[in-house]
């Protein structure tokens, strides 16, 4: 059962999509392309993936636009992969991007929590291979109600306030 788009991102043409292509360097798969036009991005209803081999989830807080894959890829510089791109921003600053190139198509989480130091170039280490294509990815997001979520006390190591956010 795939989840719902509840806010989708300003209408794009096939146009959009081959500028983006052209910044890539590489055609996009075609499911990932019906995604861009019928969606652009997009806010998704709270969902969840599994992460295969790291007995771990994640969820998809929101799905990037054409502009914002850009965008993203360019801030993120050497964090990244070359053949990787930002296609959404999971739970807790990681991302879940799209490779082009040898392993075109696939999706993966990765993980900033992992990733190289300052002076190391980017690797595979902190990328984790969630599906061969986006969508395999999509339908496999879980609907989850966030109300139903129970933290234990046991689960919570510390807390931190800003104090910013204290000020009256």
């Amino acid at each position: 059962m795939s989840i719902k788009i509840l806010k989708k991102g300003k209408k794009i043409s096939e146009k959009d999509i081959q500028k983006l292509e052209d910044i890539i360097g590489f055609k996009l798969p075609a499911d990932y392309r019906k995604f861009l036009l019928v969606n652009n991005g997009g806010e998704p209803e709270p969902n969840e993936f599994d992460i295969p081999g790291e007995n771990n989830s994640s969820g998809v807080n929101e799905f990037l636009n054409v502009e914002e894959i850009k965008k993203q890829k360019k801030k993120l510089g050497n964090r990244l992969v070359d053949s990787s791109w930002p296609i959404a921003y999971a739970e807790g600053g990681n991302l879940v991007c799209i490779t082009v190139g040898k392993k075109e198509g696939a999706i993966y989480f990765w993980d900033h929590e992992l990733e190289a130091s300052d002076n190391e170039l980017p690797s595979w280490t902190n990328m984790f291979l969630l599906t061969s294509k986006f969508s395999k990815f999509w339908n496999s997001l879980k609907k989850i109600d966030p109300s139903k979520i129970k933290i234990k006390p046991e689960q919570i190591k510390n807390t931190w306030i800003d104090p910013s956010l204290l000020k009256k």
